[in-house]
């Protein structure tokens, strides 16, 4: 082992030798002739941009009004244009920042008198300490300021001395490395450790280092779109790196678990958390929070996703069919097959792509309880807690099926021994590990907040010829449902089919059944399954209508074609047991990969052809096209950062005020009365108010679903504070997962022993 520690330190120099070249002048932007008039103007032009602003806000504010008085709310008219990514420099609008502490330099001759400050004409209230003042000393004036939330469109004004600048200097401070050049260090440097140790170890063989590289190459190979610069176009995309950047903010701003998205909608919040799970999310979140860009730490977590899938469905086809071989083609099969890409990158899912991490290993799960091992449980209640904190719907599915799995094994399953019992003990700890999540969500759903997304599952069935597709992107045809069997490519694949095709002329010909056969056999049954019901063949627009009970259920799955997803893994693996079993099993083996290989290169080349809509330093926006998880009638639009109200018989001032995610600290300077005061949170249970001069009110939806509460002011100043706080049930549900997690890891620990 003293030669892979030596080669792993090695390793380690390189790579930080490398990132710590990488970080030279990284995250510094610098503006000199034509690109300084950019970002620089005067104070007058500021307050004027300031005045502007405000005033397209009040347009928009009364278009709002007239969209909720005539019941429009949930349509896209607005009076403003937003751009949903934005790079660092935007060659007309100045600069975009993202949430962190910049250092400005601002260079003019020797003994040059400026002042000014960083400003922003609509996100005014994100920048703090950008005030500047004082001559220059060996050419050169600076200041550190700080941003506390994405903010677009920010510039320098001088109220003097701007005629004599010659330059402007902008960094993004960090350390001796960028962060980002250290993060892909470290993901490439516990890769190679991991292949080092692999390699050295004695206690793996030749062919456990052949399938290392081969699913190496495998992740590779699926994010080929990542190693391009920035992150490529995606339906649910900004949705997405809002999560993630909510999540940051949240815990930046001391919350945990994270319940309020503090940064999303600018500023105003958003309870994402309540109803879509977030666990896995914590990890780019944790990167963004170290100071990771928004794009790096997004497709590091891709890369960790390909990793994942690559290794889970490896194990998971060795312990079921025995074999290393056909686990690293249904592994090949799975990771590369076209429905799992468009998921990553033209739909952009994580929430689906993180729950198919774990289809392969819940199949291994069922298979163990149903007609393997039963004590190995634990893998059961390991993949469908891995799914549920991942998606929601991909959870329904996969209860269905496992349902429908287990009626098949009924007999079997109600004469072996402890197998019923086994699948209860599963159920149990995923119930408590998860009560952190549900708990919040029930709490919230008893409420008024709009919660789905509702749609006629029938008009977006695929056609039956679509299981054919053998390439997704670019086809350009469409219908008044857009059938994304051609456009995108939600479908299993040639190579999928040929290799169920080839499963099913096996089966036909051997006269004896083994136990793999009957694996492969209910593989192919639930596969066949699943793909019938992603198709019009199944009668969706009766059961979506038949009955006002089974219409709701069947109108949340949204869009059949999503059980693609559940077909790719049960069908990749009776396929790959086919393909490496019989005469001729590399030359099948050839064929099965050619396709998937040529299938998932087209795949994921028109992924890049369009150019990449985030860059590597880019920012994304706030506001969102999703209107669920609020309560009706809140116009996104009209939400104005800074926008706090107090309204009574007599006039207040504002003396201080400071916001950092749902955490606010104002002072009012106002007269003995009753005041209305709205803040600038949208409203959602568990927000507190407090003062030190005065009584509070209820604190319930102002205009615009804003949070609102009654100030009874004893004529001091005021200190006033609000602040998102979870109930005691939830603290409580918390614990309950704490203790039910530790279970877990009890069971899984005593099994491995």
């Amino acid at each position: 082992m003293k030669k892979a520690v030596r080669s792993g330190l090695i390793l380690w120099v390189v790579l930080l030798g490398l990132a710590f070249l990488y970080s030279r002048n990284a995250m510094q932007w610098s503006f000199e002739g034509e690109s300084l008039q950019k970002i620089m103007r005067s104070m007058e032009e500021a307050e004027a941009d300031w005045d502007a602003s405000h005033g397209l806000m009040n347009l928009e504010k009364i278009a709002a009004q007239e969209r909720r008085d005539a019941g429009n709310w949930g349509t896209d008219k607005t009076a403003l244009e937003w751009l949903d990514m934005m790079p660092v420099i935007d060659p007309d609008k100045g600069m975009n920042l993202a949430w962190g502490k910049y250092h400005l330099d601002i260079l003019a001759p020797e003994g040059t008198r400026v002042s000014g400050r960083v400003v922003s004409g609509m996100y005014q209230s994100f920048i703090e300490d950008g005030e500047f003042s004082g001559q220059t000393e060996n050419g050169m004036l600076s200041i550190d300021f700080t941003i506390t939330d994405t903010t677009p469109q920010a510039g320098v004004a001088f109220s003097e001395g701007m005629d004599a600048v010659t330059g402007i200097r902008v960094t993004r401070s960090h350390g001796l490395f960028s962060p980002d050049s250290l993060a892909y260090a470290v993901l490439a440097g516990i890769v190679g450790t991991a292949l080092i140790y692999i390699y050295e170890s004695k206690q793996y063989g030749r062919e456990a280092r052949r399938d290392a590289l081969i699913l190496l190459g495998i992740a590779v190979f699926a994010g080929m779109p990542l190693l391009w610069d920035g992150v490529y176009d995606g339906h649910d995309l900004l949705f997405h790196l809002n999560r993630i950047e909510g999540i940051a903010s949240g815990l930046r701003c001391g919350q945990f678990p994270v319940r309020i998205h503090a940064s999303t909608l600018i500023g105003y919040g958003y309870a994402s958390p309540e109803f879509y799970p977030e666990a896995f999310l914590y990890f780019p979140a944790i990167l963004r929070i170290l100071g990771v860009s928004l794009a790096v730490s997004y497709k590091i977590f891709l890369w960790c996703i390909h990793l994942a899938t690559t290794w889970i469905c490896y194990y998971s086809g060795r312990q079921m069919l025995k074999s290393r071989e056909a686990a690293l083609v249904g592994s090949a099969l799975y990771t590369l097959s076209i429905y799992r890409l468009v998921n990553v990158y033209t739909r952009a899912t994580l929430g689906e792509s993180l729950a198919m991490v774990f289809f392969p290993l819940l199949i291994l799960a069922m298979y163990e309880v149903l007609a393997g091992d039963r004590r190995k449980w634990p893998l059961l209640a390991i993949s469908m807690l891995g799914i549920f904190m991942s998606h929601l719907l991909s959870t329904l599915f996969c209860f269905v099926f496992c349902a429908l799995a287990a009626l098949l094994h009924l007999p079997k399953l109600w004469r072996g021994k402890g197998r019923i019992l086994a699948i209860f003990k599963a159920a149990a700890l995923v119930i408590l590990s998860s009560a952190w999540f549900f708990v919040p969500m029930i709490t919230y759903m008893r409420t008024s907040i709009s919660t789905s997304v509702v749609l006629d599952p029938w008009q977006h069935a695929l056609s039956v010829g679509g299981l054919l597709v053998g390439f997704a992107g670019g086809t350009g045809i469409e219908n008044e449902f857009e059938n994304f069997a051609y456009s995108i490519g939600v479908i299993p694949g040639l190579a999928i089919m040929v290799g169920a095709a080839l499963c099913l002329i096996h089966l036909y010909s051997e006269k004896e059944k083994t136990s793999e056969d009957r694996l492969c056999r209910t593989l192919l049954l639930l596969g066949g399954i699943a793909l019938f019901c992603s198709t019009s063949l199944f009668p969706w627009e009766f059961a979506s209508t038949a009955r006002k009970e089974l219409s709701f259920v069947f109108k949340q799955m949204q869009f059949p074609w999503r059980l693609v997803g559940v077909a790719a893994p049960c069908l990749s693996f009776a396929a790959a047991s086919a393909v490496c079993r019989g005469n001729g099993k590399q030359m099948k083996a050839a064929v099965v990969i050619s396709l998937m290989i040529l299938g998932g290169i087209y795949t994921m080349q028109h992924t890049v052809e369009a150019g990449p809509v985030l860059p590597e330093d880019g920012i994304a926006s706030t506001r969102l096209d999703q209107f669920e998880y609020m309560y009706p009638y809140t116009e996104k639009e009209a939400l104005e950062t800074g926008d706090l109200a107090v309204r009574g018989l007599t006039p207040y001032e504002l003396t201080e005020y400071q916001k950092h995610g749902t955490e606010m600290r104002f002072t009012l300077a106002i007269e003995p009365g009753e005041y209305l005061v709205e803040a600038p949170l949208l409203y959602y249970p568990g927000y507190t108010v407090w003062s030190d001069a005065g009584e509070i009110g209820k604190v319930d939806r102002g205009a615009n679903n804003v949070l609102r509460f009654r100030f009874l002011s004893d004529g001091n100043l005021a200190h006033i504070g609000i602040g998102f706080r979870e109930p005691v049930a939830w603290r409580c549900a918390e614990i309950v997962s704490v203790l039910g997690l530790l279970l877990l890891l009890f069971c899984v620990r005593r099994r491995a022993k």
